[in-house]
């Protein structure tokens, strides 16, 4: 199997965000929120090319400032019932179609976890290459005891029984997907169509930097952790 170096990094940024509005690029922390996705992985060293795809036009601008090349994707995939694997393919046949070639392998990066590091793009890479894995999934381990709302509208345990519920100390730990970020092998994410493919393994991140951006609480919780992180630790 060749040697796989660097990776393409994919982000993909539709402009009809319903959670908050023009999210993507709402100014958080001094800088848009696309800008801490593209800034981590053009300081990631197992990064080649940074990849934008949207649909709109502002994203687009925003990204090509910030040094990402950007990849229009087609309307229909901009839609709120687009998946992410349909994003991806589209990008992956642009890149084959005018481009590079598709990749043996990408960088998946969302960005809506504006707290990334480039560490976590290396470290999920390195662990890809290590373990020969199809997919690395970022990951937040913790101890949790779940819960779901049953059909009767009670409460029902997931992870545990109401009878046992053993010490944090006795439980293994359990893992949150946590969004920031995927390697996947091509060729297995096209085979499956899905970037939960063949042999999956798990990226630990911390519980303080596993935060996604849906709405507008997340983005003032982020906006005061990161800014309460910089005056601590000051680039």
């Amino acid at each position: 199997m060749p040697t796989i170096r660097k990776l393409p990094c994919i982000i993909p940024a539709r402009g009809g965000s319903k959670g908050l509005a023009r999210k993507n690029i709402l100014s958080l922390a001094g800088k848009p929120l696309i800008a801490w996705a593209i800034e981590a992985a053009k300081a990631a060293e197992s990064v080649d090319r940074i990849y934008v795809s949207t649909e709109d036009v502002e994203i687009a601008t925003v990204a090509t400032k910030f040094g990402a090349e950007v990849l229009n994707r087609p309307n229909e995939l901009g839609g709120d019932e687009t998946s992410s694997e349909a994003v991806l393919i589209d990008a992956l046949k642009q890149l084959d179609g005018f481009c590079c070639g598709i990749p043996e392998a990408f960088l998946f990066v969302q960005c809506t976890s504006p707290m990334i590091l480039p560490e976590d793009i290396n470290g999920a890479v390195d662990l890809f290459k290590r373990e020969n894995a199809d997919s690395v999934i970022s990951a937040t381990p913790g101890h949790w005891y779940m819960w779901k709302i049953a059909k009767n509208g009670q409460a029902e345990p997931i992870n545990h029984s109401i009878e046992y519920r053993p010490r944090r100390q006795e439980r293994g730990l359990e893992f949150r997907e946590n969004g920031m970020l995927y390697v996947v092998r091509t060729t297995s994410f096209l085979e499956a169509g899905m970037r939960y493919c063949g042999k999956i393994l798990l990226y630990e991140t911390p519980m303080g930097r596993s935060f996604e951006v849906d709405d507008d609480e997340d983005f003032a919780l982020l906006e005061s952790l990161m800014r309460n992180k910089w005056k601590t630790h000051p680039e």
